[in-house]
């Protein structure tokens, strides 16, 4: 069921921005949420481009190594940041 999933990634996220009130860790911060129409909404800060539009602006040409490598990087420190949270040994 859509809703209580979406109860799971709630609590992970507010676990996870709690963790790390500085926002030192990538991961995006969950700002509200809430309930319409019978749907769980999630408001999340506003962030930069995502990886379809940046795709979209290069017509689907694909992303340099670098910028690959920062993205990579980027959910390797979340991963990290989530795995220390839950205590899970890597």
């Amino acid at each position: 069921n859509y809703t209580m999933q979406a109860r799971v990634e709630i609590s992970i996220l507010k676990r996870l921005n709690a963790d790390d009130p500085q926002g030192q860790v990538p991961i995006v911060r969950l700002l509200n949420e809430f309930t319409w129409r019978k749907h769980t909404c999630l408001v999340f800060e506003l962030l930069s481009y995502n990886i379809y539009e940046l795709l979209k602006m290069t017509e689907f040409k694909g992303l340099s190594l670098n910028l690959v490598r920062k993205f990579a990087a980027s959910m390797l420190s979340a991963r990290m940041a989530f795995a220390s949270s839950v205590r899970v040994v890597m």
